[in-house]
């Protein structure tokens, strides 16, 4: 960013609070937007260079013309410590194209040792008060307390969210994954240290413009990719419902192509809307999700990022979901609703057109689903310690 764009974004600050606006900058305290570790094969990596940067929010990337380059907000660079550790500082002031809805950022962390290079992105909301360090927005929290502690292998070629690990995701027949799926969900892409990288490192440490023809340019958007953002199961003495709220917010996957399509991190995407569904019975309920092709004039890869909803509740697929393993009764009239239990991320929720990646709809972030007995039913759950610690939920005759 040059000097003029740096003193204007500090002309248009206004105080930092938890519901910061997108229409305005925001000054914040020191705190840490960007922790993880790099290792090779397990190996931690030292001396390997780390360039965090912003993507901007939903609506400019919209709104950008087809071959515009996108304009990052670069953060801050550092180098990884002998146990592979990186720590960066979010930055003092940032212009309101970068901030999203409550304050969130969208989070790219480029990282490379002498040979090899990997990119890693994350939606942050800001630290709760007195907290040192940003919320990770989308992972299985139900106290919002998940903090930025990204883990990425330049060996192993994968890449997760400490507090959001694939292993605990839902993958096939609504299991958790575990072993090779998990690794599979984990990959990322790894390439040779490139040009791309060496601008980005350039223009972090504001020396010049000599590599700034290296750019990231808008191209395609796709429309109406198929999201599977809940599964409902219940039965007709207790049928559920699905309620999206105003506000909402959905974590999805990023599509990564280089020699191969790949998972390079996460989104988080709020929409103004809501809508309410009921009367379920055994369903996968679907969103239409859009996203766009961002891709380097250099490296020639291309990341397929959500940007925003074409429809919600656009589909209800009938399907019979297993059972989760603990149940309790419950009498007739009884209603129950997920609130702030535990988010439930589907592996391969949503279908971008060239490979499927995660999704997650935050039970805590306007997005509820309900059920309601008309007679005695059975409430099941997928964690011993109770439906309000469990990612799967349903109703079930009596026995």
């Amino acid at each position: 960013m040059t000097l003029t764009a740096a003193v204007l974004s500090l002309l248009l600050i206004g105080a930092v609070t938890r519901d910061m606006s997108g229409a305005q900058a925001a000054e914040r305290r020191s705190t840490l937007i960007a922790v993880g570790k790099v290792a090779r094969s397990g190996i931690p990596v030292e001396g390997a260079d780390v360039v965090v940067r912003l993507w901007p929010n939903d609506r400019t990337l919209r709104r950008l013309p087809r071959g515009a380059a996108v304009d990052f907000f670069e953060v801050g660079i550092t180098k990884t410590n002998s146990a592979g550790e990186y720590r960066v500082d979010a930055p003092q002031a940032v212009p309101g194209q970068y901030i999203g809805p409550r304050g969130m950022l969208d989070v790219e962390v480029m990282v490379a040792d002498s040979r090899q290079e990997m990119r890693w992105s994350y939606t942050a909301g800001p630290p709760p008060a007195n907290g040192r360090r940003w919320i990770l927005l989308g992972p299985s929290s139900p106290d919002q307390s998940a903090l930025v502690s990204s883990r990425l292998d330049l060996g192993l070629e994968t890449s997760y969210e400490e507090y959001d690990a694939p292993r605990r995701w839902t993958g096939a027949a609504e299991r958790d994954l575990a072993g090779d799926a998990a690794l599979v969900a984990s990959r990322n892409s790894v390439s040779t240290r490139s040009r791309e990288f060496s601008a980005a490192l350039q223009r972090a440490r504001q020396v010049g413009k000599a590599m700034d023809a290296c750019v990231t340019v808008a191209t395609t958007t796709h429309y109406n990719r198929p999201e599977k953002f809940a599964t409902m199961r219940a039965w007709k003495g207790a049928k559920g419902k699905v309620i999206q709220s105003t506000g909402n917010e959905h974590t999805m996957g990023i599509g990564v192509k280089g020699e191969r399509w790949s998972i390079g991190g996460s989104k988080t995407v709020s929409f103004n809307a809501s809508v309410t569904q009921g009367g379920l019975i055994d369903a996968d309920i679907y969103n239409d999700v859009r996203y766009r092709d961002f891709k380097n004039v250099c490296s020639l890869k291309i990341w397929r990022r959500p940007i925003g909803y074409d429809d919600l509740v656009s589909k209800v697929v009938k399907r019979r979901v297993a059972k989760p393993s603990y149940c309790k009764m419950k009498l007739a009239n009884w209603t129950f609703k997920t609130g702030s239990t535990k988010n439930q991320t589907f592996a391969a929720g949503v279908d971008i057109g060239a490979i499927n990646v995660m999704a997650q709809a935050g039970f805590d972030n306007g997005v509820d689903l309900q059920w309601t007995s008309t007679r005695r039913t059975r409430q099941c759950y997928s964690n011993p310690n109770g439906p309000l610690h469990s990612s799967r939920l349903s109703t079930e005759p009596p026995p």
